[in-house]
């Protein structure tokens, strides 16, 4: 995900090729990109990737032309880099990540390496998740690092406290997938997953699902027992539930509800919006636009992890996207 903000394609996808294009260009450096020369000693990619998973993940390009310090202003420092490519000598990816799993504690687990080959030799693009279980101390210095503007610098010690103690708390994630019940109806199955991507339980686990623009929504319990929520006068819908259970990482909570789209000639589209808690955990909101006409999700996000700028900039086009398309408008 992090190489399609900055490439527009997936890691995978990513070659050679567009590599040189994207140099063609002079490109700087950000919070969330950095670059490494091909001359770049393996230990200073341990201090980089450890900067990443401690604090909002990064991509890290390895065999970038030379870097380049600019001074746009007395006070600020920026690292650009333009033109040819520099291969490194690195052994290959399966190398590089046993070094860097080796290097770092914890060992990091949800990296991923994509490796390029030219004829002078390799360069590497490393896609780093922020950490489910910060901080990471570099083994080879004994430092922990985070990514402050367009550098990795050492962690002070109360920041240091603060990433150990969001370690022990449980991290929910929602999961929300949309599909027609049957070839013969043009209802639509809300399949809802909550998870538990943390190592620590949680329990209390609750969720308020709403709908918008729908002629009907029906809760689907594990039974198959149907119950129609009733409110036609508004086409907006609420629903919630909560369970005592336990949730462990590598466990799930799931639910199904059914969506009956307005207007079965035109199958206007709707709006699903779902908030997830649970005794010890913050909101995690998910608000998706979907079009069962096309069968595809329009917008998809968790809006809890924005930014207020970012948000409100996601809740106008949600808005928007309302007002265009259904036969009554929200007001902001």
């Amino acid at each position: 995900m992090l190489s399609e903000l900055i490439f527009g394609k997936k890691l995978n996808d990513i070659t050679l090729t567009d590599l040189e294009v994207f140099f063609s260009e002079e490109q700087e450096e950000t919070s969330l990109l950095e670059f490494k020369s091909g001359g770049v000693l393996v230990d200073d990619i341990y201090k980089e990737v450890c900067a990443f998973l401690n604090t909002e993940g990064g991509v890290l390009i390895i065999g970038t032309p030379r870097e380049e310090r600019r001074n746009p202003t007395p006070k600020t420092e920026v690292t650009v880099c333009h033109g040819e490519l520099t291969p490194t000598n690195y052994r290959g990816k399966d190398w590089l990540m046993a070094s860097i799993i080796s290097n770092i504690s914890p060992p990091p687990t949800d990296i991923r390496i994509q490796e390029f080959h030219s004829d002078k030799g390799s360069h590497f693009i490393v896609e780093v998740p922020q950490s489910m279980t910060p901080p990471h101390q570099n083994n080879r210095d004994g430092k922990y690092y985070i990514r402050m503007e367009r550098d990795a610098r050492h962690a002070p010690h109360g920041v240091v406290e603060a990433l150990f103690f969001k370690r022990q708390k449980a991290d929910l994630g929602i999961a929300v997938s949309l599909s027609k019940r049957n070839e013969h109806s043009d209802n639509i199955v809300l399949d809802l997953e909550i998870d538990n991507k943390s190592l620590f339980p949680t329990d209390k686990v609750s969720y308020v699902v709403n709908t918008i623009n729908v002629e009907a929504l029906i809760n689907v319990a594990a039974n198959g027992y149907e119950t129609n929520i009733n409110d036609k006068t508004t086409h907006a819908f609420t629903d919630s539930n909560s369970s005592d259970s336990v949730l462990w990482k590598g466990l799930s909570h799931s639910y199904k509800y059914i969506v009956v789209p307005i207007d079965e000639f035109r199958l206007m589209p709707f709006v699903i919006s779902v908030i997830v808690w649970s005794r010890d955990t913050a909101l995690k909101h998910l608000i998706v636009a979907y079009d069962p006409k096309k069968s595809e999700f329009i917008l998809q996000e968790d809006v809890a992890e924005m930014t207020d700028e970012e948000r409100g900039e996601y809740l106008r086009r949600l808005i928007e996207f309302v007002n265009n398309s259904l036969n009554f408008t929200i007001d902001d």
